[in-house]
């Protein structure tokens, strides 16, 4: 027999051995009523008992509810508040002690104000 043929007798009778250890290793399974919820009663015995589960389930929705307020709120002022109106040419052209000043004028008392200007 040429190296490169095989013989086909011999391949069926390993298939024949390896399906008969199979066989052996894993017997069938009767079907029953309770055979869903016995394999769901192990899967959760193989789980670990923690408090990261019900974290993740609680976590879950507060991503959601955030996302969704963020988006309300985004969509509140895009709507009521409207575009930002354009600055004006003379706040485009005051410097920054200009602005300054005027932002300590409005901070302090007006009469004061008025007295310093009367006195002089």
């Amino acid at each position: 027999m040429h190296p490169t043929q095989r013989d086909p007798s011999n391949e069926r009778d390993g298939l024949g051995r390896l399906f008969a250890a199979y066989r052996e290793a894993c017997p069938d399974l009767e079907g029953s009523a309770n055979f869903v919820p016995n394999v769901w009663k192990a899967i959760e015995r193989s789980r670990p008992a923690s408090w990261v589960f019900p974290l993740r389930f609680w976590a879950r929705r507060l991503v959601m509810s955030a996302t969704l307020a963020t988006g309300l709120l985004i969509g509140y002022l895009a709507v009521w508040q409207g575009p930002a109106p354009a600055p004006t040419a003379d706040v485009l052209e005051a410097s920054y002690l200009d602005v300054l000043t005027a932002e300590s004028l409005d901070e302090q008392d007006a009469e004061f104000w008025r007295l310093a200007e009367n006195k002089r």
